[in-house]
């Protein structure tokens, strides 16, 4: 009985297919509407994640900051700067307490001190040069590939060596193609900068990356211990800042709260300075959660053609109802019981929305790309939400459709049969 009641749906709506087109016009707009608004604001926060992720939306950067300590002075507010001297910094043993405290959860560390930026000219070749001093941490934390020698070592650090590590755009660019980035290996580079001669080892060689936002005249990093950049600038092993991403499996936000618990415990008596820590992912989590607000919220305005679209449906149904009267009562009379009735214009109902569900869902899958791609976003169709989409749809037809079906069910066959 239920294959047969297909039957009647289908041949229903094919003999009345523009009514039935016209009726699913309100469920084709709205959903349709729904999955185009789905599908640009998921490739618009996919995207954005993806390009906060290159910018490290899992790193943690911890900073000594002042306090900003107001006073009150004639109703002006004035800060009371303190000049930072070794003891508001952060020293080695802090770092390390913080490393063993955390060593579970800590994927990286990294430490830099800066030399300089110059441009590092041989003979015709030049290339621009950033010189930094690094621990072994910032490797993993840069996630720098080496493609000759070796990285930063630990006893470069204790020993204050003076090897570093370069880039193959700084091989290219200094040396030509005079050598490649194996012969290159313990070569040596005399830099000048602030009136002061570097003469380094090169011990390795790492992959420059490069990016959309990076042109030619980027500066490429020379790296070296930190331990060598602090006695080069003549300064005592202290720090105002590093920076550290957590592993995979820790919660950011909990990690990031808890650094800043344990490093602020060495700022309790300071009366100038304290830690201060800054993560992307909260930023990241705001930013999704505004736009899944968005989505909602626009989505439910789109959502009031749905609610027409399924006025429409029990308009054309109780249409139907009244137009088959007749046949109704000439099923009743054979026999036909008035759950069968029922569930034919149930049945009725549910091909229409799912038809016009599924052709909007097709369409909102389209707009939403070409929106997505107009943007510069790579498209992402959600199947989640075009299985909600087809469901709800095919719900408004049960609902929709439920009282002029239930309106056939209850006719009196004699005065259905008299009906012209």
């Amino acid at each position: 009985m239920l294959i047969e009641n297909i039957k009647i749906a289908l041949n229903s709506i094919k003999a009345n297919k523009l009514r039935s087109i016209l009726t699913m016009l309100g469920i084709i707009i709205g959903i349709g509407s729904v999955i185009a608004i789905v599908t640009i604001g998921d490739s618009i926060a996919n995207g954005v994640n993806k390009e906060m992720q290159g910018y490290g939306a899992r790193n943690i950067e911890i900073y000594v900051t002042n306090k900003n300590e107001f006073s009150t002075d004639e109703n002006m507010y004035e800060v009371s700067s303190v000049e930072m001297s070794e003891k508001d910094m952060l020293s080695k043993d802090m770092l390390l307490d913080y490393e063993n405290a955390f060593s579970n959860q800590i994927q990286a560390l990294s430490i830099e001190e800066s030399i300089g930026q110059i441009t590092l000219k041989n003979n015709r070749f030049k290339s621009n040069i950033n010189i930094l001093g690094v621990n072994k941490g910032y490797k993993d934390f840069n996630k720098l590939e080496m493609l000759s020698g070796d990285f930063i070592k630990e006893n470069d650090i204790n020993n204050i060596s003076y090897n570093a590590v370069v880039s193959d755009k700084f091989i290219k660019e200094y040396f030509g193609s005079k050598y490649n980035n194996n012969e290159v290996l313990n070569k040596n580079i005399e830099i000048e900068i602030n009136n002061k001669f570097l003469n380094l080892t090169i011990a390795g060689v790492y992959k420059f990356k490069s990016d959309e936002y990076t042109d030619k005249n980027t500066y490429s990093n020379i790296l070296l211990p930190y331990t060598t950049a602090f006695k080069f600038n003549k300064k005592q092993v202290y720090f105002q800042s590093f920076k550290v991403v957590p592993k995979e499996d820790i919660d950011v936000i909990k990690f990031q709260l808890d650094t800043n618990t344990f490093l602020s415990s060495y700022y309790t008596h300071n009366n100038s300075y304290q830690i201060t820590t800054f993560g992307l992912t909260s930023l990241v989590n705001s930013q999704n959660d505004l736009m899944n607000k968005l989505k909602l919220g626009i989505s439910a305005i789109a959502g009031i053609s749905l609610f027409v679209g399924g006025i429409g449906i029990m308009n054309i149904m109780m249409v139907s109802v009244t137009e088959r009267t007749r046949e109704i009562g000439i099923r009743m009379a054979l026999g036909a019981k008035a759950s069968t009735i029922k569930s034919q214009f149930i049945i009725e109902a549910i091909f229409i929305s799912g038809i016009g569900g599924i052709i909007g869902l097709i369409l909102g899958i389209i707009i939403g790309t070409i929106g997505s791609n107009m943007m510069k976003y790579s498209s992402s169709p959600s199947l989640f939400a075009g299985f909600i989409a087809i469901s709800f749809s095919m719900a408004i037809g049960i609902f929709f459709g439920y009282y002029p079906a239930n309106k056939a069910s209850n006719l009196d066959p004699i005065e259905a049969l008299r009906y012209e």
